[in-house]
C-alpha cells in the first residue's frame, strides 16, 4: 500500500497542477473512528460512485466533456497507527 500512496500523491501533486478554480470539486481527508457497519455501507457506496464515474467515462477530447481527476483510497487502519490500541479504552477517554 506505502508504494501505490506514494504514486498516487506524485500524480495527484502533477493533476493539482492543472486544476481548474472554478466548476464544482471535493476536497476530502479524514481519520475517523466509525462503527464497522457503517464503514462497509460508506465504502461501498463511494465504490458505487467510482462505478458511476467509470461508466461515465468517455474518450478523451470528446466533444462535450471536460477533463476530470479523481483520486479514492479508502482503507481500515491498525489501532496503534492512530494512536489508540484498545476500542473500548479509547471510549473511555
Amino acid at each position: 500500500h506505502q508504494e501505490a500512496a506514494a504514486a498516487l500523491a506524485t500524480e495527484l501533486q502533477r493533476r493539482a497542477a492543472l486544476g481548474r478554480a472554478d466548476g464544482p470539486g471535493h476536497l476530502t481527508d479524514a481519520e475517523v473512528w466509525v462503527d464497522p457497519a457503517e464503514w462497509h455501507s460508506l465504502v461501498q457506496a463511494v465504490s458505487d460512485a467510482a462505478d458511476r464515474l467509470h461508466a461515465a467515462a468517455r474518450a478523451p477530447h470528446t466533444p462535450g466533456t471536460i477533463p476530470t481527476s479523481t483520486t479514492l483510497v479508502m482503507f481500515a487502519l491498525a489501532s496503534a497507527a492512530t494512536g489508540g490500541g484498545d476500542a473500548a479504552a479509547d471510549e473511555d477517554r
